[in-house]
């Protein structure tokens, strides 16, 4: 029997008795039969002075009809850690079936894969030993609508400490440009491979530099040259040895020539550094003729290796930065890092103000010094 066959199955016993608690008497009432499963053990990474867990949850209704879903709980037993109702549901998961996205009924369709992407903020609680999730829903029956609940998706959190990274850049100010919330942003790609998904970029930033004023561009922005990241230095985050190089792509001098690449070629030109057993920083988008080192070759943190460029599946120079555990740059799941020190000068909250606006400041009761963090979602940060 394999393990997923079992787990289906004792899910639908915990469906029952979870039934017969909420008082489900109806015999033939038709429990369902939902896949819950976490591939990919979370790992703690400190987030805006938080502790937090990015991990996927991925549903499968292994039913023969629609599942109705009124709300997910991450649990910690016996504490309730967080609880997704159905408007954070539609933020958070991922559907083959649309229609949910809309609707004000959020249904798992028949076999049809859904995912849900956690970032759980721990808010000073220590770091759970397992993870469980509860699931409240509601299915058709010969009755009308019944509820039930089920629990599943057993996963242990690692307990080692993220790796932690010099400054990539030098200067700023910075844009850390990534949302965990948009839909077609790096944390949310998946790429099959060799027959298995993974996500490279879950803890991937974008790397943009600006201008006092929050402008990525002096004169024409459609020029390449006229970007303030571009042909920047990009130094090795840490000691280690150049893993692989891709340096044969060319550049468009126009943001408007530049050519639309699948996504086998989203990198652009890039470096893999080995930092560590399993642990490969990825330097994306770099300049032609800007890489400095060979594969093979060892060099020492801080060491300038290459220039932003504007190569592959980009909008603009910047430098794509992400650590993965294998060296394939979409074969690999991404492992979280935080920078050893940086200072914060604001975020934008609003997105749709970037590179018009200068961002907002930190509040006077914000930390700004900061040591051993990953930046929050599109910070703004000065590197020493």
């Amino acid at each position: 029997m394999t393990q997923t066959l079992l787990f289906t199955i004792l899910l639908f016993a915990a469906a029952i008795c979870e039934g017969q608690r909420g008082n489900i008497t109806n015999e033939s009432f038709p429990h369902p039969s939902l896949e819950l499963r976490v591939p990919c053990q979370p790992s703690p990474v400190r987030i805006q002075g938080e502790t937090t867990l990015y991990y996927e949850l991925h549903l499968t209704n292994r039913s023969a009809q629609a599942i109705r879903l009124h709300k997910i709980e991450v649990l910690s037993p016996p504490n309730v850690l967080s609880v997704y109702q159905p408007d954070a549901l539609r933020n958070r998961l991922s559907m083959t079936d649309h229609r949910s996205d809309t609707s004000e009924v959020i249904s798992l369709v028949p076999d049809r894969p859904a995912i849900l992407y956690v970032e759980l903020v721990l808010k000073g609680k220590p770091l759970p030993s397992e993870l469980n999730h509860r699931i409240s829903y509601a299915v058709n029956s010969p009755t009308g609508l019944q509820n039930g609940a089920m629990q599943g998706g057993v996963v242990k959190p690692e307990t080692h400490a993220p790796l932690i990274l010099g400054p990539p850049l030098r200067g700023g100010p910075w844009a850390a440009v990534y949302n965990p919330f948009w839909k077609r942003g790096h944390r949310r790609v998946l790429y099959s491979k060799n027959g298995t998904e993974r996500i490279p970029g879950r803890f991937a930033i974008d790397f943009i530099k600006l201008n006092k004023d929050g402008q990525q561009t002096v004169g024409d922005q459609d020029s390449i040259v006229h970007w303030y990241g571009y042909d920047q230095p990009v130094l090795a985050v840490a000691d280690g040895t150049i893993s692989s190089v891709r340096n044969d792509f060319s550049e468009s001098v126009t943001l408007s020539k530049h050519p639309a690449y699948p996504a086998e070629s989203a990198t652009g030109n890039y470096i893999s550094l080995q930092i560590a057993p399993d642990r490969y920083v990825f330097y994306e988008h770099l300049k032609p003729g800007g890489i400095q080192v060979k594969p093979g070759q060892m060099v020492k943190k801080g060491t300038v290796i290459a220039r932003v460029g504007f190569t592959g599946q980009t909008t603009g120079p910047h430098l794509h930065l992400h650590v993965a555990d294998n060296d394939s740059p979409l074969g690999a799941e991404g492992v979280p890092f935080v920078f050893d020190h940086f200072r914060l000068l604001g975020e934008y909250e609003d997105f749709t103000t970037f590179g018009k606006s200068r961002w907002q400041p930190p509040s006077p009761q914000q930390n700004t010094d900061i040591h051993q963090e990953r930046p929050g979602p599109n910070q703004v940060i000065q590197f020493n």
